[in-house]
């Protein structure tokens, strides 16, 4: 019996999320690191990020999901959402929590400003 206890408990921990799984869009609102999903995914706080921010530490634009562009930030090249606009509703940024569709590095990214 103890070990049918053992078995079942080492299956149930196998069963998480892997490394580099993501759970919410690179840009997002963030409590917490685990929000945004498994390491490198992470949650850049405040003060200098309201809200939160869903980020990945990233070398190149390879490194980075969909919709999103590898930059150099004030925390490092990190994954930043792509944009159009601070207000575009389809590629916008969080205009009303503080961020801007900026230039960066000759990409249009969402971050403060």
């Amino acid at each position: 019996m103890e070990m049918r206890l053992l078995l079942l408990v080492g299956l149930l921990c196998a069963c998480g999320d892997g490394a580099n799984t993501q759970y919410i869009p690179i840009g997002t609102r963030c409590a917490s690191n685990g929000d945004c999903g498994t390491s490198p995914y992470e949650c850049a706080m405040a003060p200098q990020y309201p809200g939160g921010y869903c980020q990945k530490t990233c070398a190149s634009g390879q490194d980075c999901p969909t919709d999103s562009v590898c930059v150099l930030t004030i925390l490092g090249m990190k994954c930043r959402r792509s944009c159009v606009s601070d207000t575009d509703p389809q590629k916008g940024c969080r205009a009303s929590e503080g961020y801007v569709c900026k230039s960066e590095q000759n990409v249009l990214v969402c971050d403060i400003p």
